[in-house]
């Protein structure tokens, strides 16, 4: 048996030993390459822990220790396939009486003299694998340590770590064999399919989602396959009703799985705050950590809306004979009222904002509620057709739930002038800064909440290197400098505008009266990498915002160049009387 080294400090016994092979280079560590006595030990194995956990479960009688060899490769760099091949020798697969009794699965301290008597017995295996594993990495592959061999090896180990010459050599033999029993979820054609989850749920429910996976024949998901679950919030506050929720960073969470005929069923609590949510599931290690990136098969997140006690889902689809149908649900426990607290009727009411700039925003319907909708009930509207492909609106007046998101919907008629109706995500920045910074990259085109009373509309460097030979710059059309005296050679007139480029921005109140309002912004020329163009004039509140790029006056459709978002207007202060005004 091999002899492990003394303990810092302690005399070890002189023996003769037989010629050992002189290390003389270092090879690279390659996942799922052989190993050899010249592999650099101080590499990542790129094992989970429950392929180790199932490796032991076949071959040794050790109970599941995958996650302390794991941990012991982050935390002192020890390849954990290295490390679990000498623990497998000296340990005689877990079997041996030091691994049994002492708990010793590295024969450390065993002198030759009288093995049992000085091994080192350990409370528990995984404080034998952290202790060795550290005192390995300090003694044996650290240029200041005792025992360091000149290089990071298994050979340059085997100098001092035991007497047998062919140890190094039985190590990597072990080392290859374990990862020709170990099948990685890749060699095992594990993939998932899409979360199936609920449409609505409501806010702090448990609910169960599920998802099915695939593999090649025979082959079964490991037993200590984790599953984690994030909620990260795409738009909360966007009703703009009630307090604004206090949000947490997105964080993962382990879910408890079953599976039964390859569907994996998973029991997820809903986040507490209503509103629109991406919920994504995660296969983790068995000890929780994220899996390598090499073995890591993904599942396609959700969007789920998490609606509140006494919310109001509205929707606008394709309906029959060319017209739109707008729905509104109760999807919480109480119903929606036909009238609002101040007795006033509650209406369903309809813009279209059309994409065409020169198209004016047009009320395509307006409907009052006739009787409360109960819980879980649906009432129905029938819309005419916008006449121009549009942002279609529809919001619910007066109050008849405590939350009610109006519904958005892009609409294109086809060459048969019949609506086709496609939905849209509406951006929140609000809700990003609750969450704190979850907002994802800025799009191309977007609009920005600016000082009290205005927006500001932004385009990407990218997106102004689009427009054309002529490139725009950022400042505002308004502040540039009047042309030059006519004959004056020494002046220099400002670049004309960007002919026929506007920015189109259209607003609309979420709840409350108010018609929607438009406004054209030029895009200037001159050489910049970006664009932000300042606009007042807004009415203060919560507002549904669009911005089109109308590119020398061509509609694209490229989708990149519309933006639609919840943005709150801020109110412009009222002037302080009292405050006095220097004179100039």
């Amino acid at each position: 048996m091999a002899v492990a080294p003394a303990a810092a400090g302690q005399p070890r016994k002189v023996t003769e030993r037989p010629p050992k092979a002189v290390p003389t280079t270092v090879v690279a560590y390659s996942p799922g390459h052989p190993v050899t006595v010249n592999t650099d030990m101080l590499s990542v194995s790129d094992y989970p822990a429950w392929a180790i956990d199932e490796f032991l479960a076949a071959k040794t009688p050790l109970p599941p220790l995958g996650a302390a060899f794991v941990k012991a490769e982050r935390d002192y760099g020890i390849n954990a396939r290295t490390l679990l091949g000498i623990a497998m020798l000296e340990s005689g697969y877990g079997t041996s009486y030091l691994a049994r009794v002492k708990r010793n699965l590295f024969g450390f301290n065993a002198l030759d003299r009288d093995p049992i008597a000085f091994a080192t017995t350990f409370p528990s295996y995984e404080a034998c694998i952290d202790y060795v594993a550290r005192y390995i990495r300090d003694e044996y592959l650290s240029p200041t340590g005792g025992m360091w061999g000149s290089f990071p090896t298994l050979r340059a180990v085997n100098l001092a770590y035991a007497t047998d010459p062919g140890w190094a050599d039985k190590i990597a033999h072990i080392a290859n064999a374990i990862d020709r029993s170990i099948q990685t979820l890749t060699e095992r054609r594990v993939r998932f399919t899409a979360l199936d989850v609920p449409r609505l749920l409501g806010a702090g429910v448990k609910a169960d989602v599920s998802v099915e996976w695939k593999a090649k024949t025979g082959a079964h998901l490991p037993t200590g396959l984790l599953f984690a679950v994030k909620w990260t919030p795409v738009a909360v506050a966007e009703d703009g009703v009630g307090p604004i929720p206090a949000l947490a960073a997105p964080t993962w969470r382990t879910v408890r799985t079953t599976d039964e005929h390859h569907a994996l069923g998973l029991t997820v609590a809903a986040p507490k705050a209503p509103g629109l949510w991406r919920v994504e599931i995660d296969p983790r290690d068995s000890d929780g950590s994220v899996l390598p990136s090499s073995d890591h098969p993904k599942i396609k997140s959700a969007l789920l809306r998490v609606v509140g006690p006494d919310e109001a889902i509205l929707a606008v689809t394709s309906g029959d004979s060319g017209l739109l149908e707008a729905t509104v649900r109760a999807a919480g426990k109480t119903a929606v009222r036909s009238q609002g607290p101040d007795g006033t009727a509650v209406a369903l009411e309809a813009w279209s904002l059309p994409l065409d700039p020169t198209a004016p925003a047009v009320l395509l319907g307006s409907a009052e509620l006739t009787a409360d909708i109960p819980s879980g009930s649906v009432a129905t509207f029938e819309l005419p057709a916008p006449k121009h492909s549009s942002v279609v609106v529809v919001r619910l007046m007066g109050g008849g739930a405590a939350r009610a998101v109006p519904a958005v919907a892009n609409v294109s008629i086809d060459q048969d002038g019949r609506p086709i109706v496609a939905g849209i995500t509406v951006a929140d920045p609000q809700t990003a800064a609750l969450a704190g910074g979850t907002e994802e990259a800025a799009a191309s085109l977007d609009v920005v909440t600016g000082d009290s009373g205005t927006l500001a509309a932004r385009m990407s460097p990218a997106l102004v290197g689009s427009l054309g030979p002529d490139r725009v710059v950022a400042a505002d059309p308004a502040a540039a400098s009047p042309p030059a005296p006519s004959g004056d050679p020494t002046a220099s007139s400002p670049p004309p505008p960007f002919i026929g480029s506007r920015v189109i921005v259209r607003t609309l109140a979420v709840s409350g009266p108010g018609d929607p309002t438009r406004m054209a912004l030029e895009v200037p020329t001159g050489p910049s990498a970006g664009l932000v163009l300042s606009f007042g004039g807004v009415a203060p509140g919560l507002r549904l915002v669009f911005a089109r790029l109308d590119s020398r006056g061509k509609l694209t459709a490229d989708p990149a160049l519309l933006w639609v978002g919840w943005l709150k207007v801020l109110p412009v202060p009222a002037p302080d009387p009292d405050r006095q005004v220097a004179a100039p």
